[in-house]
């Protein structure tokens, strides 16, 4: 089913039963079909009334096409509501993908600003962005504190092993 099919259907489906039946079957084909059969069998035979042959119709069409159009609208309905169902799916399941999405997103953020007011802009950055690792930044840190700069980076980066480091 396409789209234009599928919002057709909605759009009728969304009226609801009740109005359906009252004028696809009960105006749509009964009164339809009582003011058609009540002009035409006159024509074919004039010795029936026009006014006596009107009302019966009424009475026996009316009831006929709202019972035709309930049919119709079951049918309505097999066709409508599975994929109404399955429509319904996609979108919650869209809706859940976006909030799980916000959710990270915001996550994300707060990771971000907790990291720079932890570390700085700079080194805060570094880590978010995974250039360095949080633990990695916290040994190079140690190791420049402990060794100074040159010879802290050298050993943090391997240059020089902590076992082979003389002062």
């Amino acid at each position: 089913m396409d789209d234009a099919q599928y919002n057709h259907l909605k759009n009728i489906y969304d009226k609801g039963k009740g109005r359906y039946v009252l004028v696809y079957g009960v105006l749509g084909g009964g009164l339809t079909f009582a003011i058609l059969f009540s002009l035409i069998i006159p024509l074919v035979d004039p010795t029936i009334n026009f006014g006596l042959l009107f009302p019966i119709m009424l009475v026996l069409s009316l009831p006929a096409c709202a019972l035709l159009g309930m049919s119709m609208w079951k049918s309505i309905e097999k066709q409508y509501l599975p994929v109404k169902h399955i429509k319904d799916e996609q979108v919650a399941s869209a809706e859940a993908a976006k909030k799980e999405s916000e959710a990270a997103k915001k996550a994300s953020e707060e990771r971000k600003k907790e990291l720079i007011k932890k570390y700085g802009e700079e080194d805060g950055m570094l880590i978010f962005k995974r250039k360095i690792s949080e633990t990695n930044y916290k040994k190079k840190k140690e190791l420049i504190k402990k060794y100074g700069e040159e010879d802290g980076m050298s050993i943090f980066e391997g240059e020089i092993s902590l076992k082979n480091y003389k002062a």
